[in-house]
């Protein structure tokens, strides 16, 4: 993925950018002009969290922090279900055995699902 030349050429306005790549974007010349990034939060996921920080131009931005669970939909597993889950789900719906890296979806005993990333 690449954010193309002056995507965000003169939004001065912009206090928080969400960015749910796992991998860093690739960026063209002048993607930020004239935008204060020490000014803007930039939201990414979690588990990608020190590439944006060491990546040009994302580490011009003042504050970089994880997506919370709120803004993604995934949420790390409690503790309390851990050995209460009845079906584990790949991201793409089919059944597995085991925990996998990356997505899961986790129905618990109690009825309710959760989606969960692995490193």
């Amino acid at each position: 993925m690449n954010i193309g030349e002056r995507a965000f050429l003169n939004c001065s306005a912009l206090n928080d950018i969400y960015c749910y790549a796992d991998n860093v974007p690739g960026t063209e010349s002048y993607v930020f002009a004239r935008v204060k990034t020490e000014n803007v939060t930039l939201h990414v996921p979690i588990s990608s969290l020190d590439d944006y920080k060491s990546a040009y131009p994302w580490n011009t931005f003042g504050n970089i922090v994880a997506l919370t669970e709120t803004e993604t939909g995934i949420c790390t597993l409690p503790a309390d279900k851990t050995d209460a889950s009845e079906q584990t789900f790949a991201i793409d719906g089919k059944p597995v055995e085991n925990i996998q890296k990356g997505v899961n979806i986790i129905r618990f005993s109690d009825g309710t699902t959760k989606k969960m990333y692995v490193r």
